[in-house]
Formats: C-alpha cells, structure tokens, sequence
C-alpha cells in the first residue's frame, strides 16, 4: 500500500563491470571467430588464378572413342584419321591436369580438388569416329566433320553444351540434367531424358523418339 504517498522511482540496477567486460569480451571473441571462418573460407573457395601464361601439352594416347571432359574445359572435337590429344592453360595449371585413357575412353579434367578462376583450360582433340560424350560441370564443346551411323551415346550435366545437329549420328541417347543443353541429329532410334531445366533438341527424322522429361526441361524438335 502506498498510503497516499506517491512510491519512490526505481532505476535498474547497473550490471557489475565485470560482467559488461566478460559480454563485451565474449561478443568480440564471437566477431573474431566469424572473421576468421570468413577468411578461412574464402581462402579455401578462392582456388587457382590462371597465371595468364599460356602452354600446350600434347598427349601421346590413342584408340579411343568416347570422351568425358569436365571442370569447364573448351573442348573442341575433330573427326581425323588420327588420335591427337593437345591440352592448353595457363603455364600454373600443368601441373594439376588429370588426363588419362581406360578403355576406350578419354578422360580431360583437373586433379580432384582444384577449383580455377580466370584460367584458360582448352582442349583441342581428333579422333576417327566418336561414339560417346560425356561432359560435367560448365563444358563447352564444339564439333567439326563429324558424319556417321553409329550409335551415339551423349549425356550432360552441370550446365555443359554441345551440338550435334550438323553431324548425323545412327540410333543416340541424349541425357541431360542441370540446365545443360544438347542437340542431336539422329537418323535411328532416339531415346531423350532431360531434367533440372535442361534441353534435348533433336533435328531431322528419328525412326522412333522416346522422351522423359521433368524439373522444367524439355525434349524438342529443333
């Protein structure tokens, strides 16, 4: 009860300084922390700079006929009469190429790990006759005089690209998944999966074309 007296005013009670310097000390330690990860982070995502000097590697591999290329290589692909295999970066990168034969097919990417930024990653190839694509992760592939009826057999991933609506192929299996894009001209039978947003575009007249598509993507006549 008040007893017709106004009650006095009360004011927080002031935190012992002890306890303001071990908050102040603890949001610091905090801050410290986040800039560190932060930093560790960025040190770990930040990869190789291409050095901005060139080099070509030759490769001395032959008797393949099927290419799977990743880490975000330009790969231009020619059709010859001969095996050639010609790897050209930046002079910093040599020593993290990856580029290897099993069987029949040529394998083109970076040691496990390595992650490039502003580098030069080309690959310029020939082969005879090229029956298997596979391309991951921001491949870009062209293609030159290439012209048969065998089966073709092209799958894609990680936003890569290549064309093959100038170079006849006999019955093809085009796969592709994660916003890449692929066109094909088949003159057998067409079996044609796209998910994650990807395309398959085909030209001319498949004998039969069977599709499933899903996430957004799209099988086509170009």
């Amino acid at each position: 009860m008040d007893n017709g007296h106004p009650l006095p005013r009360s004011y927080p009670i002031p935190p012992p300084r002890r306890s303001i310097r071990f908050a102040q000390a603890a949001a610091l330690f905090v801050c410290l922390a986040l800039v560190l990860v932060s930093a560790g982070c960025g040190v770990l995502g930040a990869g190789i700079t291409g050095s901005g000097h060139t080099v070509t590697k030759d490769y001395d591999l032959t008797a393949f006929s099927r290419l799977a290329v990743g880490n975000a290589f330009q790969v231009e692909v020619t059709q010859g009469p001969k095996h050639g295999v010609a790897i050209t970066v930046d002079d910093n990168l040599v020593e993290h190429l990856d580029v290897t034969q099993a069987g029949e097919t040529l394998r083109i990417k970076l040691a496990p790990g390595i992650n490039v930024r502003q580098a030069t990653m080309k690959a310029a190839v020939t082969l005879p006759e090229l029956t298997g694509l596979d391309l991951s992760g921001a491949v870009r592939a062209t293609l030159t005089g290439f012209s048969s009826d065998k089966r073709l057999d092209a799958e894609l991933s990680g936003a890569s690209n290549v064309n093959f609506d100038e170079y006849p192929s006999g019955d093809t299996a085009a796969h592709a998944s994660g916003a890449s894009r692929i066109t094909v001209a088949a003159s057998g039978n067409l079996v044609a999966d796209a998910s994650g947003a990807s395309t398959v575009s085909y030209v001319g007249d498949p004998k039969d074309v069977r599709a499933h598509t899903s996430g957004a993507s799209s099988v086509r006549r170009k």
